[in-house]
């Protein structure tokens, strides 16, 4: 029995505007999986999409900005980094090469955090309903955002469903 190395993917990870690393980012690199995603909530309210039969490599950034991760060669895969100070950066098709390493630096802008407020047509609050976060369909640039805002969808009423529901003052928070 012989362990062979795995090519590796060097992922930097920069801040957009100061062009300095970004320590403790979150990266993943995953390939197949079925074409409708699950969404599950992971930590400190993170968002992660869960594929079945997908397959994930993970690691963290160090304090140059660098995650070292197992790639997949030859095959096509999503990249995706995430940071609690910095916008969510996703990479859906990224090719990778049937033998050697890789690698591929992120730009990530800076991020915050959207409190939403749903009333009623009486200005009331509006307990228990859906809010989602909807991404425009055209590609850009950025990791979503269009002129540096994003959609919102509200579905009235108690709710469920993908996104996050209201509190009882009417409010949801999205990071």
């Amino acid at each position: 029995f012989q362990l062979e190395s795995a090519p590796i993917l060097t992922v930097r990870v920069l801040d957009a505007g100061t062009q300095q690393p970004i320590a403790d980012a979150e990266v993943s690199l995953t390939i197949g999986g079925s074409e409708d995603p699950q969404i599950m909530v992971r930590g400190m309210g993170r968002i992660t999409d869960s594929e079945e039969g997908a397959r994930t490599n993970r690691g963290r950034t160090d304090a140059a900005g660098i995650a070292l991760l197992s790639s997949f060669p030859g095959e096509v895969a999503q990249l995706k980094v995430r940071h609690e100070e910095h916008t969510d950066w996703d990479l859906d098709e990224l090719s990778l090469p049937a033998s050697g390493p890789a690698e591929e630096e992120v730009l990530m802008g800076v991020g915050g955090t959207v409190v939403v407020q749903v009333l009623d047509a009486f200005g009331v609050p509006l307990a228990g309903a859906s809010v989602e976060e909807r991404t425009p369909p055209e590609p850009v640039a950025d990791g979503g955002a269009v002129d540096g805002f994003r959609a919102v969808s509200v579905m009235g009423g108690p709710g469920g469903g993908p996104g996050e529901v209201t509190d009882q003052d009417g409010v949801a928070t999205f990071a």
